[in-house]
């Protein structure tokens, strides 16, 4: 390791190694979205097969999270815990999603209750 943390590969760090660079830069959501696109829709649609037909559901950030929240059927009906604004904001209009307390259509806000 100290021969890749002199070469600039690697930055020692106690008990391992990181990589060398920039570690706090991630590309934008709309940068990553056009990145592997069949394989995102792969993924997405893998994942959807799992999701239960009726009952509640974690959907985590990401540009391939948000294109599993865009393929649920509209004849789903879940409740879906999710901190990321581009999933809410690909099911807000779906009637069949609850998210948090529940959603008000006119503003689409989620009061909490």
């Amino acid at each position: 390791m100290k021969a890749l943390d002199r070469a600039g590969l690697l930055r020692r760090v106690h008990g391992g190694a990181t990589p060398a660079g920039r570690l706090d830069f991630e590309p934008e959501l709309s940068e990553r979205d056009a990145v592997a696109i069949d394989e995102k829709e792969r993924i997405a649609a893998a994942a959807l097969g799992e999701l239960p037909t009726d009952g509640s559901v974690i959907i985590d950030a990401g540009s391939t999270a948000a294109r599993l929240a865009a393929a649920i059927p509209l004849d789903a009906h879940l409740t879906v815990v999710t901190h990321a604004l581009p999933v809410a904001a690909r099911l807000a209009d779906h009637p069949g999603i609850a998210a948090g307390s529940g959603t008000v259509p006119v503003p689409r806000s989620m009061p909490g209750r």
